[in-house]
């Protein structure tokens, strides 16, 4: 799983949730945040896409918690340009 957001409110919950079932989870964030107490820290950015192909790799499912009042639609746009690869993958 990566799960975006991952170190915010609704995303480490999230992740911890995933971990204590036993999946393998990167928690994805920008900088500081990056700080996680659980799962694999992934930094990089979704609205310039920084990092979000790393992020990606092995990845067949990822959960949306990254949240920014101004530039959500954005975040969106650059996953939907990541959907193809993950499509290849059953979820």
């Amino acid at each position: 799983f990566l799960v975006t957001g991952g170190t915010g409110l609704l995303g480490e919950l999230v992740v911890a949730e995933l971990v204590r079932k036993g999946h393998t989870v990167r928690a994805f964030s920008r900088g500081m945040r990056g700080q996680t107490r659980y799962g694999v820290p992934a930094i990089g950015d979704l609205f310039s896409g920084d990092g979000l192909a790393e992020a990606l790799e092995g990845v067949t499912t990822v959960v949306h918690c990254a949240h920014d009042s101004t530039f959500s639609h954005h975040w969106a746009i650059c996953l939907a340009c990541y959907a193809p690869k993950l499509a290849r993958s059953p979820i």
